[in-house]
């Protein structure tokens, strides 16, 4: 009897040590990134998930490539004079670094028929180097109103639609060029609403 309860007892150690060697993997980052792994196969597997985060940019970067190139197609066989002027109307910024990164993503899109109202000053603006470089590029394309002038942009504004924009949002590249090339197409439109990656 004694014999027999030392090797059952040798057994559980051994068990134990198994397990708690498998806690320890499971709980380090490549046991953490295996069970992930076969987390999100199981997952797809079931239809639970469709689609995975990689995939999704992977399609996101596709669509903004060939909608620049559609609005490439365009402007080579059609008249810019065609495209609306939008009036990009962007919040009244806490810290000017946001303003000038949304400036940043609006200046560098292809789609130039735009204007931004801007809600602080120019005298403001030509103190701030981050945005003086946005004045000295084309001073005619933005529209400084100052903070007093929130209730009164629409008597500045001269686009025929406009984009309303938080201080910090930031525009992917193709942004302004599926917006105007839809309102040439569909001139009759009032109100385009649009979710992150799509029109609804």
């Amino acid at each position: 009897m004694k014999q027999n309860f030392k090797k059952v007892t040798a057994s559980g150690e051994g068990s134990v040590a198994s397990i708690l060697k498998f806690v320890l993997f499971l709980f380090s980052p490549p046991g953490m990134a295996l069970a992930v792994r076969l987390l999100r196969k199981k997952l797809v597997s079931k239809g639970i998930i469709k689609t995975t985060a990689i995939n999704y940019v992977r399609w996101l970067e596709a669509q903004i490539q060939a909608d620049l190139q559609r609005f490439s197609d365009f402007l080579s066989t059609a008249d810019a004079a065609q495209l609306p002027l939008l009036t990009i109307v962007i919040s009244a910024p806490d810290d000017v670094t946001d303003i000038s990164q949304t400036l940043e993503s609006v200046v560098n899109q292809p789609y130039q028929t735009w204007e931004a109202v801007l809600f602080i000053s120019e005298a403001e603006a030509l103190n701030k180097e981050s945005l003086q470089k946005f004045i000295a590029a084309d001073p005619s394309k933005l529209v400084f109103v100052g903070k007093e002038g929130v209730g009164s942009w629409t008597q500045a504004a001269k686009g025929d639609h406009f984009l309303f924009l938080s201080a910090s949002d930031i525009l992917t590249p193709n942004a302004l060029s599926e917006i105007g090339l839809y309102w040439a197409s569909t001139p009759d439109c009032g109100v385009i609403y649009f979710d992150e990656d799509r029109f609804v």
